[in-house]
């Protein structure tokens, strides 16, 4: 009788010690490479970072940063990183017209007249006072598709064509100094450039948002997506990593003045400048207005940047 009484006192010791070795052993987290860019509109990632919503999720980001929308969205497509922040929309529906369900959309950020990102400046001292007085003057803009097809129309709207005004695409970390030195007359530039701008003298405001006044407003700036071939590999961590950056969305978006505050961590930008910059509003698939983010993407199809039709609900995560 006493035999299987110390079994069983032996098992229940044993399950005891293995469990708890299996409790306190260290856990590897999921490595998620994270393709970003140094502007506001990815200021999720960051929050997510700063705030431990990754880590709880048990995930490691090794962050990758990228300098245009193209790049970023090539580096998805080439297995250099896992999931994208706020690439140009206007770049994933062209990428995805031409490479098809490659990614998945899990959310955007929006901008338009109330949240500017997109500004057009001019230097402090300019005599530009309207749309029209850039005629023969030349006009720094930040890089990609999107900015070069939305401004383009704009300028088109407000009487100026292709050989009115020169456009010369460059980096956002370029453009205060190219507008300073004289190299452009004009900048279409996003945040947090327009704030840095005018506390340091630099620049003045020539028209807030022009991306919204000739596409809609507000418009989807950016998306947030992962690889499909990541996504149907790990699909428990793709859950984790969605839930981690909504998290992160729902803080930014409801606390502004501290989300701000973690942006001098990721971003050049000054804490003195983060409580007045621009910040997106960031949606997730079950917030996000998909009327329109496809109206956004008729206008793209209209400016003929999309050869086919565009279906939003094609690239979206369901």
């Amino acid at each position: 009788m006493k035999k299987p009484i110390a079994t069983t006192i032996f098992l229940i010791m044993l399950i005891l010690v293995v469990g708890s070795l299996y409790f306190f052993q260290s856990k590897e987290k999921a490595l998620i490479r994270v393709g970003y860019l140094p502007i506001t509109a990815c200021l999720p990632y960051f929050v997510g970072e700063e705030m431990g919503y990754f880590s709880n999720q048990g995930l490691e980001i090794k962050p990758v940063r990228f300098e245009t929308s193209q790049q970023m969205m090539d580096g998805l497509l080439q297995g250099q990183v896992d999931v994208i922040t706020s690439a140009a929309s206007a770049v994933g529906l062209l990428v995805q017209e031409k490479s098809p369900d490659q990614f998945k959309v899990f959310a955007v950020n929006t901008n338009g007249s109330e949240n500017p990102l997109d500004v057009l400046i001019v230097k402090t001292s300019s005599n530009i006072k309207t749309v029209q007085d850039l005629k023969g003057k030349k006009i720094g803009s930040f890089p990609g598709v999107q900015a070069s097809t939305l401004l383009k129309k704009f300028l088109s709207v407000n009487g100026l064509n292709k050989n009115d005004v020169q456009i010369q695409e460059m980096k956002q970390d370029l453009h205060l100094q190219a507008l300073d030195s004289g190299q452009v007359d004009a900048v279409l530039t996003y945040e947090p450039n327009v704030t840095i701008g005018a506390q340091k003298g630099i620049s003045k405001i020539l028209v807030k948002a022009p991306f919204a006044q000739v596409s809609v407003n507000p418009y989807p700036t950016g998306i947030f997506a992962i690889s499909k071939s990541y996504l149907e590999a790990n699909p428990q961590t793709t859950q984790k990593i969605i839930t981690a950056f909504e998290e992160a969305m729902n803080y930014a978006n409801n606390n502004q003045v501290e989300a701000r505050k973690i942006l001098t961590k990721f971003v050049p930008i000054e804490e003195s400048i983060t409580s007045v910059v621009s910040i997106s509003k960031f949606e997730t698939l079950a917030t996000m207005d998909k009327t329109s983010f496809q109206k956004f993407a008729d206008v793209l199809f209209s400016e003929k940047v999309l050869t086919k039709q565009p279906n939003i609900d094609a690239f979206l995560m369901r």
